[in-house]
This record gives C-alpha cells, structure tokens and sequence, in this order.
C-alpha cells in the first residue's frame, strides 16, 4: 500500500504541476500552428464567521472555511483534444466549543482524449481518479472514529465512448466503464470487502455506464457558473447506482473577491441509504496562479 500511495502521488504530481507548466512554457512556434493549449489554476478560499459575545438572545460562535483548488489545461490540435480537470476541496466547520469537523475532504482528477473526426460526436478515452486529501471521519459529539484516509479508498476507472459537442460551454460524455474500488484498512466501510470470507478483500472491480456533463459559463464577467454531473450505472447491480452533481456560482464584487454559493448532491448507497445535500454561502477570495478560462 505504501508504493501504491507513492506512485499516485507521483501521478498526481505530474498531472496537477508539471504538464501545465510545460504547457505554459512550450515554444509559441510550434511546427503545427493549429495546437493550442487551453491552461488554468485557481485558488478559491470561501469563509463563514459567526461571533457572539454577552448576545442574550443566544447562539453560538461558528467558523467555516472551504478551500477550492481547481486545475483544468486543454490541448487542441491534429484532430486530438486532450481534456484534463482536477479539484481538490477541504474545509472545516467549527461550533461553539466543539471540536473542529471536517466537512470537505476530496481529491478528483479526470482526463481524456477526443478523437476529433466529426463535427459533433466522437470517440474518447479516458482514466478518472477519486480519493480524498486526508484521514476522514465520522462524528458524535466531540468523538470521531477513523472511516477512510488518502487512497483508502480510491476509485480508479477507465473509460471508452462517445464526446458530444453541440455547445461550446458543455461538455457531454457517455462511456463504458471499467473500475477498481482500492482499500485497505477501511475495505469493509466502501463496499470493497463485502463478501463475508474471511480472506480480507482490497479491490474490487466494477463494469458500468458512465454519464458526465461539465457546463461552465460567465455572464458579463460578473457571474461565473459551474455545475458538473458525474453518474456511473453498474451493470451487475443497478442499486449501486452513483450520482454526483455539483454547482457553484460566483457573484463578483471585485477582482478577487466574490459572493460564493456552493451545492452538492450526492448519492452513493455505499454511503448512504439516502441522498446527501450540502449547500454553502459566503464570501471567497478568487486567484488565478495560472492563466485564466
């Protein structure tokens, strides 16, 4: 587990840090003038304070914080695209005298290739990877019990289909799926060590549909939408259907600083037997460190 733990590091270090800044850094001269590169990197901090003191009408002292780390580059050319997006998200949330929860805590990359032949439809292939940034857990109270840690677990999935392009600010993809669920001291929590032997299960393969849209707009340069839906079927077991649908909206109020609302969907019957919502409001700090969509 350890050389795995190194070896996606490794990746996702070459991912979200070194192919950008090759492609911020490549010759503008190219030998084929149609390749373009497409690259951004942005820091996005959202917080929520509450403050009481000798307030008779009660309450508590709250502090949230959310911090957003999105990477996207895009290479066009000799009839390729090559799409890459990864997010990070962490955030804690802080009640009064309770201990600080952590209420975000993921790390997501997706990246694919379009054979561009066609005016409207192609083929794609493509490799996602979700795990998290750090150890996660459930809470009662001011006690917290361990649930899962970085790449334990980790999905991985390799993907074939079709890429529709009717719409510039959407992109729309269907695809086969084939996955592996990875976990280790947290298997019997994610659904990967669910036989009942007693031989301890590490991964688990799965084959299924994928559906994943991403439409991104701003309007007058003053409100920036996002909202992504990512839904795999599994063939084998309907029931372990995964939906993931997440917005966000920027209200600018000046250049770094803007009105944020946050909201995400999810259901997972991993997780839980019912739909997960979680929705956020306040202000967030906003910085390109590379380039700009």
């Amino acid at each position: 587990m350890k050389l795995l733990k190194l070896l996606t590091i490794t990746i996702l270090i070459l991912i979200v840090r070194v192919i950008p800044v090759i492609a911020q850094t490549a010759p503008e001269d190219t030998t084929d003038s149609n390749i373009d590169w497409k690259k951004s990197l942005r820091l996005r901090l959202q917080l929520n304070q509450i403050y009481f003191e000798n307030w008779t009408k009660g309450g508590e002292n709250t502090f949230n914080w959310l911090l957003n780390v999105d990477n996207t580059f895009t290479r066009t050319g000799n009839n390729i695209k090559w799409d890459t997006i990864s997010r990070l998200r962490y955030g804690t949330s802080k009640v009064g005298d309770g201990i600080s929860k952590i209420t975000d805590n993921e790390l997501d990359m997706r990246s694919d290739v379009v054979f561009e032949q066609r005016k409207y439809v192609n083929i794609f292939l493509g490799a996602s990877l979700k795990t998290q940034v750090t150890t996660g857990y459930i809470y009662s109270g001011n006690d917290k019990e361990a649930r899962s840690s970085f790449i334990d677990p980790m999905y991985l999935t390799q993907k074939l289909g079709l890429d529709f392009n009717f719409v510039n600010e959407l992109k729309l993809r269907l695809s086969l799926d084939l996955g592996e669920k990875i976990a280790d001291e947290y298997a019997a929590f994610h659904g990967v060590d669910d036989t009942g032997t007693d031989k301890k299960e590490k991964i688990k393969v799965t084959k299924g549909l994928g559906l994943w849209s991403q439409y991104k707009r701003s309007f007058r340069e003053k409100v920036n939408l996002d909202t992504v839906l990512d839904v795999t079927y599994d063939l084998e077991m309907i029931s372990h259907t995964i939906l993931d649908w997440r917005t966000a909206i920027d209200f600018k109020v000046i250049k770094s600083i803007s009105l944020s609302v946050d909201a995400i969907y999810r259901y997972d019957k991993t997780q839980s037997k019912q739909g997960q919502l979680k929705q956020n409001t306040g202000i967030a700090i906003i910085y390109d460190l590379l380039g700009s969509e």
